[in-house]
């Protein structure tokens, strides 16, 4: 993890809950960070107002346990947002640009 989508969404003034299996790279002491992994996640259902994850589905063990896991945990009725890159993901392909110009 290296936190730039937390660093962005510290923006919004809430609270925000880090989750990665490795240590993150960069922190801010307005975050909480907590090592886990998203087959086993150490939150109570329905906790956050928004959940996010983004390019990690694809590297469980289980994909079904860790999608489980990761739909109980925002409120009912609020945003939950997940991403598994493909070959063309926004992600990628600002990467292969980022390459490209050797930015």
């Amino acid at each position: 993890m290296d936190g730039q989508f937390a660093l962005m969404l510290n923006k919004t003034g809430r609270t925000i809950q880090c989750l990665d299996i490795n240590a993150p790279k960069k922190m801010n002491p307005k975050n909480d960070y907590i090592l886990g992994s998203v087959e086993s996640l150490p939150f109570k259902k329905e906790m956050f107002d928004f959940t996010y994850c983004m390019s990690v589905l694809e590297f469980v063990k289980n994909d079904e346990v860790g999608f489980d896991e990761f739909h109980r945990t925002p409120k009912a009725g609020r945003w939950l947002f997940f991403t598994v890159p493909t070959k063309y993901f926004i992600f990628h392909l600002l990467w292969e640009l980022e390459l490209f110009l050797g930015l």
